[in-house]
């Protein structure tokens, strides 16, 4: 009976927990959750959503909007996550770039490492958003609750 009622407690603590969002610019357990950038990065809004699987892997899916300098690339940093390093690997993610009222999805190369996203393009851009679901993580982030 007891491990019955640990286990539920458990599993009611993954399902309060899991896929909470959390908006960078705020501070959440004394971690503040700030996403800065090269070449003038300015966060417009950002939004994180750590998970964990029923197996107990840690999963990160992002929304990251923001301006920069006009220019052909930007190195985005997370602060509190290492995205999982496999040998050629390549986690998914989109990009959208957008100029002068002129939206096209990325083209270009958009690299996972540590805890940046590198994007490089052959056109100049000014905006960006980076969207991604369910990126592996090698530990749960610093500044989410734990469960």
């Amino acid at each position: 009976m007891a491990q019955d009622i640990e286990a539920l407690a458990h599993r009611i603590g993954w399902l309060e927990n899991n896929f909470k969002q959390y908006v960078a610019g705020n501070t959440y357990n004394g971690v503040a959750l700030t996403i800065t950038g090269d070449n003038g990065f300015v966060n417009i809004r950002s939004v994180l959503t750590p998970s964990k699987t029923i197996g107990d892997d840690n999963l990160l899916s992002l929304t990251i909007c923001g301006s920069k300098n006009a220019g052909q690339g930007v190195t985005l940093t997370i602060p509190g996550i290492t995205f999982k390093n496999i040998s050629n690997y390549r986690q998914p993610l989109y990009c959208i770039t957008d100029d002068s009222s002129v939206s096209y999805f990325f083209s270009g190369i958009a690299t996972i490492n540590g805890n940046t996203i590198i994007m490089r393009s052959n056109q100049s851009f000014s905006y960006c958003t980076v969207k991604a679901d369910n990126l592996e993580l090698e530990s749960w982030p610093t500044w989410a609750d734990v469960f």
